[in-house]
């Protein structure tokens, strides 16, 4: 698969709190976003991510590490689909862009509040018509 792909397999489900500002269920992955290990034997640990592996499908968590038999740390890796997202990385703002809400108070446009634009158009375009024609009326007139 090629890499610009392999993002979209890095999503990984946010918490409930967060789905609710945000109004999205899932969210692709990054370093800097913070997490919760929902499966396998580090449950419940909790850290911010600090390396993504698109090659392998895998992320790394700050003082998640293996320790090896020569002494040194390697870390750990994870499958997204084991995290929860708590806190988005706000840094980019490319990705607040795809994600409206992250950065400040903007929400999510419903459909109602579509239907509302589209009235208030239309009337405007009305009052438009109407006053060409007033001015019509009123050079035919003079």
């Amino acid at each position: 698969m090629p890499l610009h792909k392999r993002q979209k397999g890095l999503a990984s489900t946010l918490s409930k709190a967060l789905r609710k500002t945000l109004g999205i269920r899932t969210i692709s992955i990054r370093k800097g976003d913070k997490v919760k290990v929902v499966r396998g034997t580090h449950r419940n640990f909790e850290a911010k991510i600090s390396g993504v592996d698109h090659d392998k499908m895998k992320v790394f968590l700050e003082k998640l590490v293996v320790k090896r038999t020569d002494g040194t740390e390697k870390p750990l890796p994870i499958h997204a689909s084991n995290l929860v997202v708590i806190d988005v990385d706000k840094s980019d703002a490319r990705r607040a862009g795809k994600t409206k809400g992250i950065f400040g108070t903007e929400k999510k446009e419903t459909v109602k509040d579509k239907k509302v634009k589209a009235e208030g158009k239309e009337e405007a375009k009305a009052k438009k018509v109407v006053k060409k024609e007033k001015k019509k009326v009123k050079k035919d007139g003079d």
